[in-house]
């Protein structure tokens, strides 16, 4: 095989892996979760709930009824009691986007149990890599938190409660992320490839 066929195959394989780098996003809107029904697994991820409340008090992730659901379809997620800290494992490496946030429960059923503000925990592999900004826009009508969190394995939403509260109800809703695709193992052949060639041309 020529020099230049093999630097013609190299250049094909970069390409090659620079588009398998790119990912389209992927977005859970819970439309299909029965009303009320409480979340662990589900759309590939492990949804712990609460990190505050100790058992039998376990807040889960639920799906909200219709006719309090704040998301922007007919489905959103609330925090179970009012955690300050809910969790979801990720399983693998992914980026978040973000999601839609409102408010949950005003006028009812939880009046002002609601956050002033929240903000998402990125970690990886057990340790804290990311803190968003606090997200403060929460009203009863969804708003768009951008988390921009890349290549963690686990987030944590922490909300803070009104003051001389401590519970916290939200709704959450059109999860959005990507999941990358390998790419490392792709570029480290190519450039095994390109090394190769060029020594055989010396």
């Amino acid at each position: 095989m020529t020099c230049n066929r093999r630097a013609f195959l190299v250049l094909n394989l970069v390409v090659s892996c620079s588009l398998a780098g790119s990912a389209t996003a992927a977005v859970l809107d819970f439309e299909d979760l029965a009303e009320d029904a409480t979340l662990w697994l589900y759309g590939g991820f492990t949804w712990e709930g609460g990190l505050t409340h100790p058992m039998p008090l376990y807040p889960y992730w639920c799906a909200a009824p219709t006719i309090n659901a704040h998301g922007i379809d007919q489905r959103c997620l609330f925090n179970g009691t009012g955690d300050t800290l809910m969790a979801i494992d990720l399983g693998s490496p992914i980026d978040v986007q973000g999601a839609f946030f409102a408010r949950y429960g005003s006028p009812i059923p939880w009046g002002d149990a609601t956050p002033s503000q929240i903000r998402a925990l990125g970690y990886s592999s057990g340790v804290l890599v990311q803190t968003t900004d606090w997200f403060t826009d929460l009203d009863t009508q969804p708003d768009w938190f951008a988390m921009n969190l890349t290549q963690i394995d686990r987030i944590v939403i922490e909300a803070v409660p009104q003051e001389g509260l401590t519970q916290a109800f939200y709704c959450m809703d059109n999860f959005t992320y990507t999941v990358p695709e390998p790419t490392s193992l792709c570029l480290a052949i190519a450039g095994g490839m390109l090394g190769f060639a060029w020594r055989r041309r010396r």
